[in-house]
């Protein structure tokens, strides 16, 4: 009877000890393997919306992504996407509506430097086709320091001389000369203030 107690305390033992940790063990691997395979869905999802909002490739479609990913690796491509497709319009239109609107969402972005010369392009042709003290002026007061402003300021010369040229004081002539230090209508300036001084010396004795 005793041998007979003794093999029945062990096969429980046997089965407490080989039965019950194998469920637990088989258990634990299934929850594993179920969460792994929901965090492979889920990047498979998150892929599959970012080649989608490649496909479509509209500014629509890349903010929808970024709303609904925000943590996303993707995040930077999207926003370049965005600007070079921006870009491509304002380059297709090519007015100057288009490339003011294009660098207002982008002004730091990788195609702003070239987006801000096309700009200003765009501003020297149309106050030169315009050819107006007032066009010239406006173009230098928006773009001081744009490569065009050396032309806009030359341009600019005689229509800064025609305000002067007939009554104008020997201090407005220096100015002039002073903005405009070259050119023919600076040279008909110099003209016109050396009589200016001669006549102003005369009256003095």
């Amino acid at each position: 009877m005793s041998a007979t107690k003794s093999d029945t305390i062990t096969g429980v033992d046997a089965w407490n000890w080989r039965t019950v940790p194998g469920w637990r063990r088989a258990g634990g691997f299934l929850t594993t393997l179920a969460v792994a395979s929901l965090l492979i869905t889920s990047c498979g999802s998150k892929d599959s919306e970012w080649i989608e909002a490649k496909r479509v490739d509209t500014d629509e479609a890349y903010l929808e992504f970024i709303e609904d990913n925000p943590d996303s690796e993707h995040i930077p491509e999207a926003h370049s996407r965005m600007e070079t497709n921006n870009f491509k319009r304002a380059q297709k239109q090519n007015t100057i509506e288009a490339v003011t609107e294009f660098l207002k969402p982008f002004p730091d972005g990788q195609h702003a430097e070239a987006a801000q010369s096309k700009l200003e392009l765009m501003h020297y042709v149309k106050a030169e086709k315009i050819n107006t003290g007032d066009s010239y002026n406006a173009f230098l007061k928006q773009f001081p320091n744009s490569k065009h402003a050396e032309k806009a300021t030359a341009a600019l010369a005689p229509f800064d001389l025609a305000e002067i040229i007939h009554g104008g004081t020997i201090e407005d002539f220096e100015a002039y000369l002073k903005k405009h230090p070259e050119g023919k209508a600076s040279d008909r300036a110099r003209a016109r203030l050396k009589i200016l001084k001669a006549e102003a010396a005369q009256a003095s004795e």
